[in-house]
């Protein structure tokens, strides 16, 4: 998108560790998965040996209004691991919980 292309060519994609996405079709990948996912991963891209799932709360025809994360250390949240299907339900049922509430709230 413009959005994307602005900030990467404003910004660029400077590697804050050496997991860091840096390449312009790995980032554009990733915003595809996260797009169909619902949900963004961060495996020691922002930080060594921490790891993080993402999602952003969407109420409603509301566009983003915040966003929840469940985040830990590289050993206990890994890459490919099973429990990152779990953790990611988890934090889907969470958000839709949220969202219902901001929608059906007085």
């Amino acid at each position: 998108s413009d959005t994307v292309d602005n900030i990467i060519e404003t910004v660029g994609l400077p590697g804050v560790t050496k997991h860091t996405v840096t390449d312009v079709d790995t980032l554009r990948t990733a915003l595809v998965d996260i797009q169909k996912n619902g949900y963004a991963t961060n495996f020691q891209e922002s930080f060594e040996n921490l790891s993080a799932i993402g999602a952003a709360i969407k109420p409603g025809e509301i566009s983003e209004m915040g966003a929840i994360s469940i985040s830990g250390p590289c050993h206990a949240i890994q890459k490919n691991d099973t429990k990152i299907d779990m953790l990611c339900s988890e934090l889907m049922e969470s958000i839709e919980k949220i969202e219902l509430n901001i929608d059906y709230s007085d």
